[in-house]
């Protein structure tokens, strides 16, 4: 039995779905395409799925120009280090509600339903 933890990558059809039913919010945008480098999301937007997005963007996708593989442990441990670092564009004032303690309680969830609907397990 493998005890590795599962890879996933984003699928670029369920991400386009996903800003189709406007999951991002109103500001963002795949009018260009939907990697990283062509995506436009507000990351002060207090919604789950833009903040993992963007945390998975910020991390090694946008330089890559490609949507990298990751775990399930490594996006936990990035929204982790985001909070505990305060590692937020300094000019953008955050928002309370992407401090409120309820709202990050709902990370584990959301993570769970983010891998669920926007990614392929990668082999």
């Amino acid at each position: 039995m493998n005890m590795t933890d599962p890879i996933y990558r984003i699928n670029d059809d369920y991400l386009e779905s996903a800003f189709n039913e406007n999951m991002f919010g109103d500001d963002a945008s795949i009018e260009s395409g939907t990697s990283p480098v062509e995506i436009v999301i507000d990351e002060s937007q207090p919604n789950h799925f833009v903040q993992l997005l963007f945390a998975l963007m910020e991390d090694k996708s946008l330089n890559a120009g490609e949507w990298q593989t990751f775990t399930k442990e490594y996006l936990t441990r990035l929204i982790d280090v985001q909070y505990e670092n305060g590692e937020r564009d300094p000019n953008l004032k955050l928002i309370y509600e992407l401090e409120d303690e309820e709202f990050k309680s709902k990370y584990p969830q959301e993570i769970d339903r983010f891998i669920y609907l926007l990614c392929d397990p990668v082999e």
